[in-house]
């Protein structure tokens, strides 16, 4: 399996016989689901708590229904247990989305993710992640 953006690396065959599956953005409680089900695993009642909630809607709809952008979010708030942990990354997110023409959506959360990893996995991740390398440069030369 193979997983791209660009419609014209999903239609080459590289030998086998192809099917291009086209993922459709999730609607706006579809991807509430989706972000809750990971982010309030640890939480009682696995809900979302009601001081988090205004916060836990809007970095819902920053993901613009993408589900990857969704999973490695709620991945990354799952781990953020206060409000104030909490605005922090929506802060950050937002001035990624406003300042740095050279991410998108989908690579600023992940970015905001990768960086909220403990460094032994980080090592990992320019392996994993289909990141354009000057956004790996940029990170270990801030670290």
């Amino acid at each position: 399996m193979l997983t791209t953006r660009n419609e014209d690396i999903a239609s080459c065959s590289f030998g086998v016989e192809s099917h291009v599956y086209r993922i459709q953005l999730l609607q706006e409680n579809e991807a509430w689901d989706l972000f809750s089900k990971k982010a309030f695993l640890t939480y009682q009642n696995k809900c979302c708590p009601p001081e988090l909630e205004t916060l836990a809607w809007k970095l819902v709809k920053k993901c613009k229904g993408l589900p990857l952008a969704l999973v490695a979010l709620s991945g990354l708030m799952s781990s953020k247990k206060s409000p104030n942990q909490w605005s922090r990354v929506y802060n950050n997110l937002n001035w990624h989305l406003s300042n740095n023409p050279l991410l998108e959506d989908v690579k600023s959360i992940m970015l905001l993710s990768f960086n909220d990893f403990a460094i032994s996995i980080e090592a990992l991740f320019p392996l994993l992640l289909p990141f354009p390398r000057r956004l790996f440069n940029q990170q270990y030369k801030a670290h």
